[in-house]
């Protein structure tokens, strides 16, 4: 027995559901879109901060971004957004 598509008061009942759910069961109840829907993204602002570390920390840091494939100034902003959110902040 095919499973239907619950009715949703509101997108943002939608959203959380489709969110929490595997929508593969329902696909063939989905309406195809064509409609071309604009973005507009919002600028990023950054500040610049100067940061003195020991040069064998550095070349720590850089083989391990190296590793992860990444940029060494990118593997220290996520380190520190991550330290960030484990603190609460």
């Amino acid at each position: 027995m095919k499973n239907e598509l619950p009715k949703f008061s509101s997108e943002k009942e939608l959203a959380e559901w489709i969110g929490s759910h595997d929508t593969s069961e329902y696909m063939d109840d989905l309406e195809l879109v064509a409609e071309e829907i604009p973005v507009r993204r919002t600028p990023l602002v950054n500040e610049t901060l100067g940061l003195l570390l020991n040069p064998k920390e550095l070349d720590a840091i850089k083989r391990v971004a190296e590793r992860k494939g990444v940029p060494y100034r990118t593997l220290i902003q996520t380190w520190l957004i991550e330290k960030l959110q484990q603190e609460g902040g």
